[in-house]
């Protein structure tokens, strides 16, 4: 019996790390296990409380484990009722384990009238503040399991106070006396009830969890729904520009617009699948993938766009850019990428407040074409390094994109500017053909530069005259 507690106390605060929110998000299936597991162990320190003749030690921890259940679930509820940060569940998590804590405690030191006032004010407080979530969750999300909930909870808290006030009484006004066999077997009774409400609230909690996982399903599906859409949109976008630009060879321009839209539509075609095929996210985590979806299909509208420029020979829409800024944030943004998924390390090495006319969207088109050329190359070593080199030359900045790969014979020099060439089996051959027509729609250009050793692709732009 001696190691009891400390194993208890050790069990509880790994089972409150690992599915309260402590260590992670809170999700309907780490908290259903949060709940069902104090449940169960409620039930069984009760049941060995009883019978081992009405141990201190047992008895304390099965009420802990009761309160710890209800505690919860005033976070729980909450955040079905609306999105909670990871930091405000943790602060829940943490005062559920305080709670708790302080709740046996106060169990096992306290004894007589002092115990019976402070447990049911705890008791009373916790089980009102459950009530009061349970409600307000039914009122933003009306559904009758949610009502149910609300019921029982509401009719526990309504027992407990009665049950509770007239044991009080009773003992103040003398009629029992706390430390005689009658009062100990009045309170053992009172427990079978408020455990008996308790697995009730249990229970319609169950209805309230799969309740939440049809319609957490539901709005999944829905999610799913609207980014199928917007790939469809896309489609659409394409076939509106190829339809007003169909008298001027078509086909090289759609193989363009996909060359250059796989990467911002894959993506969202990804998290799509993601979201429809995961079990359970949680808000943090579903919210993320939303964002992502978000941001690609901003860079993808912005791509069409600024293709549709190009192939109606339009000027694009340039303004002046503070290069160096605008390369320290790109780079900043793909060097974790290229490093966890392919073991590139991507580098900046640039001259301060190099300013040029340009466009954003385009120029970071033709950066990730070549840093992507420069990564493909590098495949078969499964390593390398990237270095991307910001100086300026006279009136021009110049941009060098260097990699250690295997290096292009010069004789290819300028061949692979060359529509429809590929270096690549799966290549298309349009990638670096595009890249120099952005750039000499910059008045500028694009070009391989000869190196001992790896590949350097050259752009350069004129600077900003004023």
């Amino acid at each position: 019996m001696d190691l009891i507690l400390p194993l208890v106390l050790l069990g509880f605060t790994g089972l409150c790390l690992a599915f309260t929110g402590l260590y992670r998000p809170m999700s309907l299936g780490r908290s259903g296990v949060f709940l069902l597991a104090t449940s169960m162990l409620t039930a069984l320190f009760y049941g060995a409380y009883r019978l081992f003749d009405g141990d201190l030690t047992l008895g304390a921890v099965a009420k802990m484990m009761g309160q710890s259940n209800y505690a919860f679930l005033i976070i729980f509820l909450r955040s079905q009722r609306k999105t909670l940060s990871f930091a405000a569940q943790r602060q829940g998590a943490w005062a559920v384990l305080v709670v708790s804590l302080v709740h046996l405690s106060l169990n096992m030191t306290l004894t007589g009238p002092w115990q019976m006032a402070v447990m049911s004010l705890q008791v009373l407080v916790l089980i009102g503040w459950v009530a009061l979530e349970s409600w307000w969750l039914w009122r933003a999300q009306p559904h009758t399991t949610r009502l149910l909930l609300a019921c029982l909870v509401s009719l526990h808290w309504f027992s407990e106070f009665l049950g509770r006030g007239l044991l009080g009484w009773n003992a103040w006004q003398g009629l029992v006396d706390m430390q005689a066999p009658g009062w100990t077997d009045a309170t053992v009774d009172w427990m079978w009830v408020t455990f008996f409400l308790g697995f009730g609230v249990l229970l319609a909690l169950a209805g309230v969890v799969v309740q939440s996982l049809r319609e957490d399903k539901d709005r999944l599906q829905s999610l799913v729904q609207q980014v199928e859409g917007m790939l469809q949109e896309k489609e659409s976008l394409v076939m509106t520009l190829l339809a007003s630009n169909a008298a001027r060879d078509a086909e090289p321009q759609l193989a363009s617009l996909a060359h250059e839209l796989r990467q911002p539509l894959g993506a969202i075609q990804l998290n799509a699948e993601y979201l429809a095929n995961a079990q359970r996210l949680s808000q943090e985590e579903e919210s993320k993938v939303l964002q992502d979806i978000l941001r690609e299909n901003h860079r993808a509208v912005a791509i069409v766009q600024g293709l549709r420029n190009l192939f109606i020979d339009n000027a694009p829409k340039q303004l002046v850019l503070d290069l160096s800024n605008f390369l320290e944030k790109w780079v900043a943004l793909q060097a974790p990428v290229l490093l966890t998924q392919f073991g590139v390390r991507l580098s900046l090495r640039a001259q301060a407040r190099v300013r040029v006319l340009a466009s954003a969207v385009q120029l970071e088109m033709v950066l990730q074409n070549l840093v992507n050329n420069a990564v493909e190359a590098m495949a078969s070593s499964g390593a390398g390094s990237i270095e991307v080199i910001l100086l300026t030359d006279g009136n021009q900045a110049q941009v060098d994109v260097v990699d250690d790969g295997p290096g292009l014979p010069p004789e290819l020099h300028e061949k692979v500017f060359e529509m429809s060439y590929s270096t690549k089996t799966q290549g298309m051959g349009l990638g670096l053909w595009l890249s120099r027509r952005i750039c000499l729609m910059h008045r500028g250009h694009l070009a391989c530069v000869t190196r001992p050793a790896g590949t350097c692709m050259r752009l350069t732009l004129p600077l900003d005259a004023g």
